[in-house]
């Protein structure tokens, strides 16, 4: 934080101390905290694997989603399946670490997170044109 002290908070503080500490920083490193390409899951069953179909690239590896923004971005995982932060952390830290958290750590790590919030981007999307009976169909041959 730019040799900010206060940048974050006590309890922010304290949730980013167990996520270096439980190994999280393994995956979710750099400055967008996730972007590299990993196996999912590790060392556990993801419980909602049948949603979706998700299986990852030709290798199954994943893209590692960045944790900027994380608490305005559910649903969570690349199926969609989990709407909750604190069962995300859960989930990933079965499947990815082989550990079980307690609720206290959990809920210090999902602490962390806010320190993550951010503006989010505007995104402007571009007008196309009407369709019509004129426009051209893509060749499905």
């Amino acid at each position: 934080m730019n040799g900010e002290k206060n940048a974050i908070t006590k309890n922010e503080k304290k949730g980013l101390k167990l996520f270096i500490d439980k190994g999280c920083v393994s995956c979710h490193q750099g400055i967008a905290l996730g972007g590299t390409m990993k196996p999912f899951p590790l060392v556990g069953e993801y419980k909602y694997a049948n949603i979706g179909d998700f299986k990852g690239d030709k290798d199954g590896l994943v893209k590692v989603p960045t944790l900027r923004n994380i608490l305005q971005t559910a649903p969570y995982y690349h199926n969609g399946a989990v709407w909750s932060i604190s069962e995300a952390v859960e989930i990933m830290a079965q499947t990815e670490l082989g550990l079980t958290l307690t609720k206290e750590e959990v809920a210090s790590i999902v602490s962390f997170f806010d320190a993550l919030d951010g503006k989010m981007p505007t995104i402007t999307y571009p007008k196309l044109p009407r369709v019509t009976e004129s426009t051209p169909q893509p060749d499905a041959n």
